[in-house]
């Protein structure tokens, strides 16, 4: 069902809307959010976590947000696994996740692939066991007057993961020096 609503939405459309997502409103609190279950909510630390009831590509899922101070949403990251993504299945995923950013945000800006020199060294049996050991990161990024979005496939402890991050431009500097600011007062 959230396939054909992401094929459904137009290049304007915010990111998550299937979601319920305001990104103009401030948030006391964390958002509740359609199809899925808030986790940890901590405002104060700028962040909550919400998991879904749904699978999107058959692959199980979760959504961090990221506030600034005034508790306005600077950051969105959708994580797709560890659940239903295996090394059979991870290239098709991502093509598949890739081809609907395509469709709704236009042709992809960029395309960076990480391999890590071990992996020339190790025998793989498959394109996703290379993701899976982490060897292999390929992160595709997409990029509009207000967001930029990159989604990348890894793996991390033997699972493999697409996380799409949704970064709005008009608070990512502010999100940076937050972040900047309370790691520096915790040192």
């Amino acid at each position: 069902m959230l396939k054909y609503i992401l094929l459904l939405l137009a290049p304007h459309i915010q990111p998550l809307p299937a979601t319920g997502l305001k990104w103009a409103e401030k948030h006391i609190t964390a958002p509740a959010l359609k199809n899925y279950q808030l986790r940890y909510s901590d405002l104060k630390e700028g962040y909550s976590v919400h998991t879904g009831h749904e699978y999107i590509l058959g692959v199980e899922s979760e959504i961090q947000l990221y506030y600034v101070k005034e508790g306005y949403i600077s950051r969105a990251l959708l994580i797709l696994g560890p659940s239903g993504m295996n090394y059979e299945n991870c290239n098709r995923v991502y093509g598949e996740v890739v081809e609907l950013l395509n469709k709704k945000y236009g042709e992809y800006k960029k395309r960076l692939v990480e391999k890590d020199l071990i992996a020339k060294d190790l025998v793989f049996d498959s394109y996703c066991s290379v993701v899976k050991s982490g060897a292999l990161n390929i992160s595709t990024v997409w990029l509009n007057k207000e967001f930029k979005i990159i989604c990348t496939m890894l793996g991390d402890e033997g699972s493999i993961y697409i996380e799409i991050d949704y970064i709005k431009l008009s608070l990512a500097k502010q999100a940076s020096e937050s972040e900047t600011k309370s790691i520096t007062d915790s040192l």
